[in-house]
């Protein structure tokens, strides 16, 4: 099976590291051992990561990447090969959260999500798994979402992206399995991090509750620290799903395997009454 012990002196490469759901991996990692190379979008977090996990004592380097952009990613991995090393363990995990009516969502507003949301997971993939089926060893984990097990409306393009993502690491599961690679996808309900901030609601009022519901200390959410664990835990443990928290997944993902119209039907109600199964969605803005 495994366990994180096997992480030690691995090399850890983690998309959207400067904050949240990352910077935990990044740090849980780190505690296990890993040499971290984390990557953000914005310098003053990469930066920012850096610091706190040199304070940790965890080796860590540190890229400013878009990963929506395939070039960025190939001078990522010439950097990486140059500076640090093969790359043990991948973890796409950088995105955005998206929110709004169908009817309301603007065609750069999906190629956006699902450029960064999908093709940032596919160019990590296509661009560092190839070396670790040569070498016959390795780790991916990669970020989907609990609205990829149990979706809730008004979240399209944002839940396109998560269902593939579930999709990709599962073909990869059984695809590597063999070569002596663990894949898992990782499931996080409500977690409190910059994803709504990062994003885009549609709807101040909307925009407004979302981010009520995802900050630290809310009643809905948990803290990322919580997910890295599960994270790195189901990782080492072989794990093809991980869900975490369960209480906010298992009760909808049972719902959906046993019944999905049941499941379905229910979203579409409580749409009718400007819910989702997250919180209020109200107006066409």
């Amino acid at each position: 099976m495994g366990n994180t012990s096997d992480f030690k002196g691995k090399v850890a490469l983690i998309s959207g590291a400067g904050s949240g759901i990352g910077l935990e991996l990044a740090m849980e990692f780190g505690r296990h051992g890993a040499i971290v190379v984390g990557t953000d979008i914005r310098q003053q977090r990469v930066d920012e990561m850096k610091k706190t996990l040199s304070g940790m004592g965890i080796v860590a380097h540190g890229y400013c990447v878009d990963h929506a952009v395939r070039e960025q990613v190939e001078r990522l991995r010439a950097t990486i090969e140059a500076e640090v090393g093969p790359v043990d363990i991948l973890c796409p995990n950088a995105g955005v959260g998206h929110g709004g009516r169908i009817e309301a969502i603007p065609h750069a507003e999906w190629q956006w999500v699902i450029d960064l949301n999908l093709w940032g997971a596919i160019y990590m993939v296509e661009l560092f798994v190839p070396a670790m089926v040569e070498r016959r060893s390795g780790w991916v984990l990669i970020t989907s979402s609990g609205a990829a097990l149990c979706p809730s409306p008004g979240m399209a393009p944002y839940n396109v992206t998560k269902f593939a993502k579930l999709g990709l690491a599962q073909t990869l599961y059984m695809e590597l399995k063999s070569q002596g690679i663990k894949v898992s996808a990782l499931c996080p309900g409500i977690i409190a991090t910059n994803i709504i901030r990062d994003g885009n609601i549609h709807g101040q009022q909307n925009a407004q509750h979302a981010l009520e519901i995802y900050t630290e200390g809310s009643r809905q959410s948990v803290p990322p620290s919580v997910v890295a664990r599960d994270a790195v835990a189901g990782l080492a443990a072989g794990k093809p799903v991980i869900r975490t928290p369960l209480k906010h997944l298992l009760l909808g993902d049972l719902m959906m395997r046993s019944s999905r119209k049941l499941f379905l039907d229910i979203g579409a109600a409580l749409f009718r009454r400007g819910r989702n199964f997250i919180g209020p969605v109200v107006g066409k803005e």
